[in-house]
């Protein structure tokens, strides 16, 4: 080859094009899908357990304040507030107070503390705090009196629900879960309870 030929030939320019990313094909995109799908289906259970628990122990504390309330309003009255069951008509037909009314005071007015965090009224969309005002049963028959010739109930005094201190204090039911809220009915502590002498169990 000449040198005119030589000059004749031009250089090639040649292009450098970026590699292209591969991207997740749908089989791929699936798989990663159906991990995750197990993965939370491993966690829930576990963060339902949890919730369950930190609702359990609210529900405790709530019990226990409540517990205090009870005990100066009978140090204050000499006897156990006058209030009924749970204030629903068909336990209630003496139409006397619910326990949130009577005892606010003795709770700076904190409504929350009449609430169970896991309260739930079956068959309804609601609960019975949103309904009644309060998750908790008063056992209305041991604390106040049966009206006889008329008489409006009255409150016990301490003795008179010990008998004298042959009842333990620590096994007299206060205030209790209106339902199982914290596990299968009949399962064992599917409901908190507040005795007498303040423990909740």
């Amino acid at each position: 080859m000449d040198v005119l030929s030589l000059q004749a030939v031009k250089p090639m320019h040649t292009t450098h094009t970026k590699p292209r990313r591969p991207g997740f094909t749908l089989v791929e995109l699936l798989v990663v899908i159906a991990i995750l799908g197990v993965l939370v289906g491993m966690l829930l259970p576990a963060i339902q357990k949890v919730r369950r628990a930190a609702n359990k122990v609210t529900c405790q504390n709530n019990l226990h304040q409540m517990g205090i309330a009870f005990t100066m309003y009978s140090n204050d009255l000499g006897r156990y507030p006058v209030c009924c069951q749970l204030p629903d008509p068909a336990l209630n037909g003496e139409n006397l107070p619910s326990v949130a009314s009577v005892m606010s005071v003795y709770v700076e007015n904190n409504q929350k503390i009449f609430q169970c965090p896991a309260d739930t009224l079956p068959a309804q969309s609601t609960t019975y705090f949103a309904k009644y005002g309060i998750s908790y049963e008063y056992p209305r028959n041991t604390f106040v009196t049966t009206p006889i010739n008329g008489d409006p109930p009255i409150g016990r005094a301490f003795e008179e629900v010990t008998r004298g201190g042959s009842r333990a204090s620590s096994n007299i039911m206060l205030l209790y879960d209106f339902d199982p809220f914290h596990d299968a009915p009949g399962m064992l502590h599917s409901r908190n309870y507040l005795y007498l002498d303040g423990h909740v169990d």
